[in-house]
């Protein structure tokens, strides 16, 4: 009996040591949303392990180009080149595999958002919406690509609907914000106010909601 516990727990111990790809994609996914420029270049780090580990796992292709896209829409790259061009690499290597995958679309929207490729942002967000149309982020990606386009006024409805499929999302608070800014451009000072505050609600300190 002596022996068998201590073999059970050798094999507990070696597979603690023997992280696979995806348990890599999952703790980078934890690493992201605790939110700090810390936590997003660990985040990054242990994705990008997870692709060198499986390359054909779509979701580290996916995790890393929304990583890569926090670390440029919150200005903490130190090298905002490199991490586009990274980030635009990894969605597109996404969709290449998984056609039919929503979120290899989402991805790629907000990455061609930071390179300011409107357009083509346009274009990925609605076929992620049209490949799920109660995929929340594909209609926040709607929302930012519209937005970026210069359409506030058309903004508002994706940034709405986004929000309202899924109102528990950590990152809302940039949601949210992002739909202040689209109502206020839309000379609706007060519904940018609300929505300001319900940024601020979420993360009290979060000073572009300020």
């Amino acid at each position: 009996e002596l022996l068998k516990n201590e073999t059970d727990i050798g094999l507990v111990r070696q597979h603690a040591g023997m992280a696979t790809a995806w348990d890599l994609v999952a703790q980078g996914c934890w690493q992201f949303h605790q939110f700090s420029r810390e936590t997003q270049l660990r985040a990054r780090e242990l994705i990008r392990q997870a692709q060198q580990l499986d390359p054909d796992l779509v979701d580290a292709r996916i995790w890393l180009s929304r990583v890569d896209t926090g670390l440029l829409a919150f200005e903490w790259a130190d090298d905002p080149d490199e991490v586009r061009r990274e980030g635009m690499e990894a969605a597109l290597a996404a969709i290449r595999m998984d056609r039919s995958n929503c979120y290899a679309y989402y991805a790629l929207a907000l990455a061609n958002v930071y390179t300011e490729s409107f357009a083509a942002a346009l274009r990925a967000a609605e076929k992620a919406v049209s490949l799920s149309p109660s995929f929340a982020l594909g209609h926040i990606a709607l929302g930012m690509a519209t937005l970026f386009s210069g359409d506030a006024p058309g903004a508002i409805p994706p940034f709405e609907r986004g929000l309202e499929l899924n109102r528990n999302d950590p990152h809302s608070f940039h949601w949210h914000n992002a739909l202040a800014l689209a109502r206020l451009f839309s000379g609706d000072a007060d519904g940018a106010k609300q929505a300001a505050l319900m940024s601020l609600r979420v993360r009290p300190q979060w000073r572009a909601a300020m």
